[in-house]
């Protein structure tokens, strides 16, 4: 059976979202540490995150992903910090919505970071 928590009021599969920062950072053809150096963090806080025994916040799930050159979508959904209706929409977009879509998401989370 695998790990849950509670963030934002949904549940959250730590296996699944590890299993998702994994498969995303093979994809990318990168070793957990070189992911690590990409986001600043070492390389045993990516073994957690991927062995579903540490929780990135979502900023940190953004920049995993842009390291990963992956959809932040993709780990946020593996997160589930996105409603599983509102996950359905963001897959039907096409490249160019979802290229600007992320544009509006950084800029806000940058704005909530200052």
């Amino acid at each position: 059976m695998s790990k849950t928590a509670t963030g934002n009021g949904h549940d959250l599969d730590l296996a699944r979202l590890g299993n998702a920062v994994r498969e995303a950072r093979l994809r990318a053809g990168l070793r957990q540490k070189d992911l690590a150096a990409r986001i600043h963090r070492d390389g045993t806080w990516v073994s957690h995150v991927e062995h579903g025994r540490r929780r990135p916040s979502t900023e940190m799930l953004v920049c995993i992903a842009d390291s990963l050159e992956a959809l932040p979508e993709e780990l946020l959904a593996a997160a589930g910090r996105i409603h599983p209706e509102t996950q359905e929409a963001l897959l039907a977009l096409t490249p160019a919505q979802a290229v600007q879509l992320r544009r509006v998401l950084r800029e806000r989370l940058k704005e909530r970071t200052l």
